[in-house]
């Protein structure tokens, strides 16, 4: 199945930034992706094999001919579930000549699905695997060295194995912030500019030009950013910040595990 002079319909397109740092969703609610038939996708399997592997790659990511799994035609009938019913203009140009019935379409429809599905992390494991291999113990250890200063599991901490399981617990550490429930409190700055009198209150916002406030005393304030303004900032997650630079994989099991106990 040679793909050389396919046209637009399969061109390769870039998969987008799959998240922002500050607003990324819980894992727990990743798009299910569609579902193929084991049977289907073998029989589909079979025929790409025959047909397309040649060209496209065994697994249909590419080699002489395009990459099917990141072609816009594929995504297109896998997003819409079309069964394969948009592909024979493209099976019978350039140097193709296939002649599929409806069902044969349905099964490469199937087949390069489930390759799509494969590849996505919204794949077929739409939930990550191995979340629970940490040692409980050693995680108490690292957990009294670095985070109780902060943290009670009696206190803000009780119940945690209750209210989240191993992905969300695991994804709160390596994420820190408000919108996974991190802490609530929210951060403040100190501006003194010159030998004028501090002005603190909470953070609006803050760039390298200007950062605004609110003041404790109420309204919103604007100052510009120069060698002669200091701002002093007083995060609460700036601890959780600063263990992203000294976790290990080892670290970040072990606490899982541990903060999984406290039920």
């Amino acid at each position: 199945m040679r793909m050389h002079r396919i046209g637009p319909l399969f061109a390769p397109i870039g998969l987008a930034a799959f998240f922002c740092i500050c607003e990324i969703p819980s894992i727990s609610q990743a798009p299910v992706p569609p579902k193929t038939d084991p049977a289907l996708v073998e029989q589909g399997r079979s025929r790409f094999a025959k047909d397309c592997a040649s060209c496209h790659g065994a697994d249909a990511r590419g080699g002489s001919a395009p990459d099917l799994v990141r072609s816009v035609l594929v995504l297109h009938d896998r997003g819409g579930k079309k069964e394969g019913v948009e592909f024979p203009p493209v099976l019978k140009s350039g140097s193709h000549n296939f002649d599929y019935d409806k069902n044969q379409l349905k099964e490469l429809s199937q087949f390069l699905t489930y390759s799509v599905n494969a590849t996505l992390r919204s794949g077929p494991n739409t939930r990550p695997t191995n979340m629970q291999g940490g040692n409980a113990s050693a995680g108490a250890v690292y957990f009294q060295q670095n985070c109780s200063s902060c943290h009670s599991v009696t206190g803000d901490l009780a119940s945690y194995g209750k209210r989240f399981d191993a992905v969300n617990i695991q994804q709160r550490l390596v994420f820190p912030n408000r919108i996974l429930g991190g802490s609530k409190k929210k951060t403040q700055v100190t501006v003194v500019k010159g030998n004028a009198a501090p002005i603190s209150g909470t953070l609006v916002r803050i760039d390298d030009f200007d950062v605004t406030l609110a003041p404790v005393a109420g309204g919103v304030v604007t100052i510009s950013r120069s060698p002669k303004v200091k701002v002093t900032l007083d995060d609460p997650l700036k601890g959780h910040y600063e263990l992203l630079n000294r976790y290990t994989d080892d670290d970040i099991h072990n606490l899982t595990a541990y903060l999984e106990t406290l039920k």
